[in-house]
């Protein structure tokens, strides 16, 4: 049903921090919101350039710092992609 993966996500979110929200779009269907859920996630994983810093052996020059592809999560783009498609964080209903 939609709600049960609406349930997963409101848990999650009300471990972290204490109030349960769920996403919800009026007359949309589990399927929609499993389709919407995963293309928003895909654009909301952005790979970044992270410094790093590489340990040479001993008796070499010096160590240096090498830009290293790191992949995050962005929640503020996750967000903004379920809203443009219509769907609000709502309250969720009490178990």
């Amino acid at each position: 049903m939609r709600l049960a993966l609406r349930w997963v996500l409101a848990s999650l979110i009300a471990a972290g921090c204490g109030a349960a929200l769920m996403w919800d779009r009026p007359g949309s269907t589990e399927a929609d919101f499993r389709r919407d859920d995963g293309e928003c996630r895909r654009q909301a994983d952005v790979e970044k350039l992270v410094p790093t810093l590489r340990r040479l052996p001993r008796g070499a020059a010096t160590d240096s710092i090498e830009l290293r592809p790191r992949t995050e999560f962005d929640f503020d783009v996750y967000r903004d992609c379920l809203e443009r498609r219509g769907y609000r964080q709502v309250p969720a209903p009490p178990r």
